[in-house]
């Protein structure tokens, strides 16, 4: 499966609840797009990705309409990877 998940306004999470979400997320993810207006959030998800690298390919990408769900049709022109987000390609 791949994800994308819209950050902007989300709430950080306590530690072993990021543990539990990021070793369940590797059994089934294959790439991961994180979408956020806030710095902060893109910084954040950042370090985190760095500090424990998924085994999936994670990228963040700024959460206005113009780079929305409607135009990431593949992971490689956002530079993580050559399928299809929705699956179909």
């Amino acid at each position: 499966m791949c994800m994308l998940l819209e950050i902007t306004h989300g709430r950080p999470a306590k530690r072993e609840d990021r543990e539990f979400i990021a070793a369940e997320l590797a059994k089934v993810i294959k790439a991961l797009a994180l979408m956020s207006d806030s710095a902060l959030g893109k910084m954040v998800a950042n370090i985190f990705f760095n500090l424990k690298p998924p085994p999936y390919p994670p990228k963040c990408l700024p959460a206005n309409r113009k780079h929305g769900s409607g135009s990431l049709n593949t992971y490689e022109e956002h530079g993580i990877g050559g399928r299809s987000l929705s699956g179909t390609h």
